[in-house]
């Protein structure tokens, strides 16, 4: 080996790129990625390094998420590079999830749930992934993740597929604003379902279909399997000690009303949906502009109550036998499918 191969995520990638081949760094959110970052002693984990074979010298240097990169120069000026931190961890900042328990959640594509777990890293005993936060300022906090394989990509399949309706901005027209499905079940799992079930074999299915069925009962059916799923990595949540207070959500399906309200009506939670739902791009701003000294850590964290929709739970919409024959539906197939 010559010594000239470099190694690194997309970031990493990036920043070599933009500095001309100077800088050879990534942050803690994205080392965690890897799979060959210690999240425990925060350093590349040499016992893997050595199983995988990979030496340390093609690595790049791990910094804060805040860090003083580097500086960019172009055309006579430089931009100081003072930010790096991964999609979801920059959500997480985006959304103000600062404080143990709390939880954001990006329902885009698919849906990624993450919430604070604290300055020390929390094993999961319920299927949840532990990962590195953010670090900002010196301090470190860590979250647990959970994913739902199916988001987005259902109304998507809903609107493709099946023609239900013609953008999937008109889906909020098919659900019902009780969440009444006309015992109509659905399980989402186009590509296996995931957290805290890690199944990959389970498939997409209907239960219930009658000649009475309407397309409003199996859009509102498809919302409900969305919910459900929230709420089974809620539960994972309190097996692990945490309880979740409320919950932050960003990304395309926060726009339906409806579905915010009837996610609250359900979780039994206060359901708060930003301004802007851009929270991924906010979180990388925010890291940025705390690694340059535009402000402190302290007054960012302050919440923006009055640039927040907040949709608290009604009394009376939840059918917890409707959610209990879910979970039974849910437990038949993938014991079909084990």
């Amino acid at each position: 080996m010559k010594g000239d191969l470099r190694f690194g995520t997309v970031d990493t990638y990036l920043l070599w790129h933009l500095s001309g081949g100077q800088l050879h760094k990534t942050d803690v959110t994205n080392a965690s990625r890897t799979n060959i970052f210690n999240i425990h002693s925060m350093e590349w984990d040499q016992e893997l390094l050595n199983i995988f074979d990979i030496p340390a010298s093609i690595l790049p240097e791990v910094c804060s998420s805040d860090a003083e990169f580097g500086l960019l120069s172009r055309k006579g000026s430089t931009i100081p590079i003072t930010s790096m931190i991964g999609d979801q961890q920059s959500a997480l900042v985006g959304q103000e999830c600062f404080n143990y328990g709390d939880m954001k959640a990006t329902f885009g594509t698919g849906c990624f749930l993450m919430v604070n777990s604290g300055q020390k890293p929390q094993s999961s005993k319920s299927g949840l992934l532990s990962t590195v936060g953010y670090e900002l300022q010196g301090s470190i906090s860590y979250a647990l993740e959970g994913s739902i394989f199916s988001a987005g990509t259902t109304i998507q399949w809903l609107r493709d597929n099946m023609k239900f309706f013609k953008d999937s901005h008109n889906s909020i027209e098919f659900l019902s604003s009780l969440g009444e499905s006309n015992g109509v079940l659905f399980i989402p799992a186009f590509t296996g379902i995931g957290a805290p079930h890690w199944n990959a074999e389970v498939r997409a299915s209907f239960y219930g279909i009658t000649r009475d069925t309407s397309q409003q009962d199996m859009v509102t059916a498809a919302f409900k399997a969305l919910i459900y799923q929230v709420m089974d990595i809620r539960d994972a949540l309190k097996e692990d000690g945490i309880e979740i207070q409320n919950l932050a959500i960003d990304g395309g399906m926060a726009g339906n009303t409806k579905f915010c309200q009837l996610l609250a009506d359900f979780l039994g939670l206060d359901i708060r949906v930003p301004a802007s739902t851009e929270s991924t791009a906010i979180g990388a701003a925010i890291s940025a502009g705390i690694g340059i000294g535009l402000f402190s850590a302290e007054k960012t964290l302050e919440k923006r109550p009055d640039q927040l929709s907040i949709y608290s739970p009604r009394e009376g919409i939840f059918d917890a036998l409707d959610h209990q024959k879910w979970k039974e539906f849910l437990k038949v197939l993938m014991q079909t499918y084990s």
